[in-house]
């Protein structure tokens, strides 16, 4: 369990995408989604279970969503019994989704399931042998649903691992939409992070009590699958003043604080890397001493940018406006000509 915090632009969602790469090589699912304010806002649950199993990603195939999975686990009977067996509530969704899969062969049908256990709409065909007695599972839109979709996603886990998968990982990126939410909205967002914390963390976290999360009217669920689980969730926050208050629910050990500092090398170093794309595109071949990136960033022995970048690109392929430096000419001017004269031309 991490939560990435820092500035925009300081690489929150390369983080997202650097522990999807880690996850898929350590043989774990992925389900990277990014919350929107009006596409997938951080208060509904539902929604963004629904769009992390479509865009579920496997480390052994290139297809996506939850049928894999499916199929995988449907062709191990033992793995099919066992998770049947060990789900700690009855009538679990993913279980009777799962049995019945396994016992059809119809990949229209097939694909019913799935899509239903996705949060799709179920067929009338998928409620033939279910009773008032023994009544079709519900994946519930609404309501307090957190503590169902928190159990769900362990779930999955849990089934991955049967399949012989490492877990489930759950990245969200864009979690500072929250901030954005009017007032009302806030409390099940907050109650929706909460239970997916309490799920991934268990035992392992002091912060939160499963007390504190409402049942839904309808049904009880636990706040995790247990058996088996392995869930790793991840998400990424912005500063602001009205974000997550991560401080009540994790440790200072479980908050990732994003600060990058480069010294001077560094900068230098990306720097040359600019400038060899900017010959690239423009066909010309910068200096050797250009190459030369010495301790604060600039090139050794320096000279002007007429000797510097020969030849230099035109004034005309240059989107910004300078006022040239005293070594720099018109035909010259570039914005790395501070590379070489060692003063930077300043905008007009």
């Amino acid at each position: 369990m991490r939560a990435v915090v820092g500035e925009y632009g300081f690489g929150k969602s390369h983080m997202v995408e650097l522990a999807t790469q880690e996850a898929l090589t350590r043989n774990f699912l992925v389900a990277t989604i990014s919350l929107d304010l009006q596409e997938l806002p951080p208060h509904r649950p539902f929604a963004i279970y629904q769009e992390a199993l479509r865009h579920l990603r496997y480390p052994d195939t290139d297809e996506r969503g939850l049928r894999p999975l499916l199929e995988k686990t449907a062709a191990l009977p033992h793995a099919v019994t066992h998770f049947h067996e060990n789900a700690p509530t009855p009538n679990d969704p993913l279980a009777v989704g799962l049995e019945k899969f396994a016992s059809i062969t119809s990949s229209r049908q097939r694909g019913a399931w799935a899509t239903w256990l996705m949060g799709g709409k179920r067929t009338p065909s998928m409620a033939k042998g279910f009773s008032a007695a023994n009544k079709f599972p519900s994946i519930y839109t609404v309501g307090h649903n957190a503590r169902q979709i928190a159990y769900l996603f362990t779930a999955v886990s849990a089934l991955a691992r049967l399949a012989n998968y490492s877990g489930l990982c759950l990245l969200v990126d864009e979690a500072e939409s929250y901030a954005l939410l009017a007032r009302h909205q806030r409390p099940k967002a907050s109650l929706f992070f909460q239970a997916l914390i309490y799920a991934a963390l268990r035992g392992q976290q002091t912060k939160l009590a499963e007390r504190d999360f409402p049942q839904h009217r309808w049904r009880e669920y636990p706040l995790a699958y247990d058996n088996g689980q392995s869930f790793f969730f991840l998400f990424t926050v912005t500063y602001s003043d009205n974000r997550l208050p991560l401080s009540d629910w994790l440790t200072k050990e479980q908050i990732f604080n994003l600060a990058p500092v480069a010294d001077p090398q560094e900068i230098g170093q990306l720097l040359q890397r600019i400038l060899g794309y900017h010959a690239q595109a423009y066909g010309y071949e910068p200096a050797d001493r250009q190459g030369q990136i010495q301790g604060r960033g600039r090139v050794a022995r320096p000279r002007d940018c007429a000797t510097a970048v020969s030849p230099c690109a035109p004034a005309s392929a240059w989107p910004w406006s300078y006022t040239i430096c005293s070594t720099c000419t018109p035909s010259t001017r570039s914005p790395f000509c501070w590379m070489s004269c060692g003063r930077r031309c300043s905008e007009k």
